[in-house]
């Protein structure tokens, strides 16, 4: 089993108008994307056109105004809760129901059945020769859990087990197995549950989505790139 293909890095595109017309070029990471309406209709007057952001970006936007919503709903009197229930402000900041149907997909129990590229990626973190030789004889089971608010990813294996617990999009300190101490956010975005931590001026990226009933976990730290698939053990 192959590992799944990385796809390449959109190329942003920033506009500006100019007397003859307008003129497109790429732009720095980060930058906001062009609507394809305005790269369709070249020759119009000259402005700055508006920019539309990338669909990762509204997600992340999407969580962060519904966790301010909640926050600010739950500190009022009951009745004015109640009048606010419905109101389409409430409704619009809270996460889709498709969205939540989706990270159903990822709940229950998954055991590691294949590894490519663990003990290279371990070393690019920064972990001991002696601790990768215990996590490459393990086989984990990974158990996701989510209630609607709060994410549960638990690791089990003979060796240990770790556990974190958070809420979407909101930062929080995890403890890898390892020992790291780490500033982590979790987003679930285009079907993927993306695990972003930062710690000692690096950045490490854990990506887990279900591909053809297997769980695939994919873990960056550049350059190296790990690989691991799990599926459910039989009953």
């Amino acid at each position: 089993m192959s590992c799944p293909p990385v796809a390449p890095p959109p190329v942003y595109w920033t506009c500006r108008g100019t007397r003859t017309g307008r003129a497109w070029r790429p732009g720095r990471r980060g930058a906001r994307r062009a609507s394809p309406r305005l790269q369709e209709a070249p020759g119009e007057p000259s402005q700055r056109w508006q920019v539309e952001l990338g669909a990762s970006q509204r997600a992340r936007r999407l969580y962060k105004a519904a966790a301010v919503a909640q926050r600010l709903h739950a500190r009022l009197p009951a009745p004015a809760r109640q009048a606010l229930g419905t109101s389409p402000l409430i409704r619009s900041a809270r996460p889709s129901a498709p969205a939540m149907a989706s990270i159903q997909q990822l709940v229950g129990r998954w055991r590691l059945v294949e590894s490519k590229g663990f003990d290279e990626y371990m070393k690019e973190v920064g972990v001991g020769m002696a601790l990768r030789k215990m996590g490459a004889m393990a086989k984990p089971d990974c158990i996701i859990t989510f209630d609607g608010k709060d994410l549960t990813i638990k690791t089990e294996s003979t060796l240990k087990t770790t556990q974190f617990s958070c809420n979407l999009g909101q930062k929080f300190e995890e403890t890898t197995a390892d020992g790291r101490k780490t500033q982590t956010v979790c987003d679930f975005t285009n079907g993927e549950l993306v695990q972003h931590q930062e710690w000692d001026g690096k950045e490490s990226t854990i990506t887990r989505k279900v591909e053809n009933g297997k769980l695939v976990v994919v873990s960056c730290q550049q350059p190296q790139r790990c690989c691991r698939f799990h599926s459910k053990p039989q009953q």
